[in-house]
């Protein structure tokens, strides 16, 4: 539904029925692939600093855009996101931390809610889903920004030859 929002401006649930049908085993098989990597770098985390964690986070963040919008084949999807992720290695870290800042300050806004009775419930759910859904569209988003076909200036040849 991302993608669609991003080609189009407007997101409708028969875009994610489509997106689901069509790309079901792509994602299945990714999701596969990215529990048995999170698992490796779990288990480095303690000798590499956390290092692995954050490498894990950096170069497979496009996982699920490339099985989905690419419609890549579930591991061909893990290939994608690092081949983008190692392509532009700052941006995709930058994402990352910012995105994890968000995701963290709202994380806390939504515990502080929890203790309003009755309205602080639903106002936490309501803050978790619009962050998922920014977070969401941000990855798809530079996905779709870092996939996209390069553009190369071309100058006129000169006459002082």
């Amino acid at each position: 539904m991302a993608g669609a929002a991003w080609r189009t401006g407007k997101a409708m649930i028969s875009d994610g029925k489509t997106a689901f049908e069509r790309d079901a085993g792509n994602v299945f098989v990714a999701m596969l692939g990215m529990l048995v990597l999170g698992i490796a770098a779990a288990v480095l985390a303690p000798f590499t600093l956390g290092i692995s964690l954050l490498a894990y986070a950096v170069f497979f963040l496009y996982t699920l855009p490339a099985a989905v919008v690419g419609e890549h084949p579930g591991l061909q999807a893990l290939r994608e996101s690092a081949l983008l992720a190692r392509h532009s290695l700052l941006t995709t870290l930058i994402v990352v931390l910012l995105l994890g800042v968000i995701t963290v300050v709202a994380g806390l806004l939504t515990a502080s809610l929890g203790f309003m009775p009755l309205i602080g419930p639903i106002a936490a759910s309501l803050l978790q889903q619009i962050v998922v859904a920014f977070v969401t569209l941000v990855i798809v988003g530079e996905y779709l920004r870092l996939r996209a076909p390069q553009t190369v200036a071309v100058s006129p040849p000169s006459a002082n030859r």
